[in-house]
């Protein structure tokens, strides 16, 4: 699965192109949550959320403490349009790991989506104590899935993925 990963990384794969290796891997192992994990941040990277989504929610299932799968099913779930469903795994990434200037990006910004103004504002100041520059590198970042899928200055590009 990491194989596969690193590949998509050096952008030698497609934008759609199907993760052979993590399937392979969940297929071979269909409790792992490292195989289920990887097959939906490939599948993120590939533009494929809607197929991310219940594959990135059997790995929070199968280790809800692992704050990099609530991290990407809650932004993935926000590049769906679903902001509200959201903030759930990422209120626990940003609890899981209270120093991921991402978690805390991202939570403001489901929180600045769904009107909840006072919640975003203090994500984002966290944000800015945490790591100054992710907002303007998030909104560059090719390999985010959504900087702020909530803002017109930031929004997802085509084929923009998480982490």
């Amino acid at each position: 699965a990491r194989r596969g990963h690193l590949r998509r990384r050096r952008g030698r794969l497609e934008e759609r192109a199907a993760p052979p290796e993590e399937e392979r891997a969940v297929a071979l192992a269909p409790n792992s949550v490292p195989a289920h994990y990887m097959l939906g941040y490939a599948l993120c990277c590939a533009g494929r959320t809607e197929e991310a989504i219940p594959i990135l929610k059997k790995a929070v299932a199968l280790n809800p403490t692992l704050s990099r799968a609530q991290l990407n099913l809650g932004v993935a779930l926000a590049k769906q349009g679903n902001s509200a469903a959201a903030i759930g795994p990422l209120e626990a990434a940003a609890k899981l790991d209270p120093q991921s200037a991402q978690a805390s990006f991202y939570l403001g910004s489901v929180y600045a989506a769904e009107s909840r103004y006072a919640e975003a504002e203090k994500y984002f100041l966290h944000t800015l104590q945490l790591d100054a520059g992710l907002p303007t590198r998030s909104c560059r970042n090719t390999c985010a899935v959504a900087a702020s899928p909530f803002t017109a200055s930031c929004a997802p590009r085509a084929g923009t993925n998480v982490l």
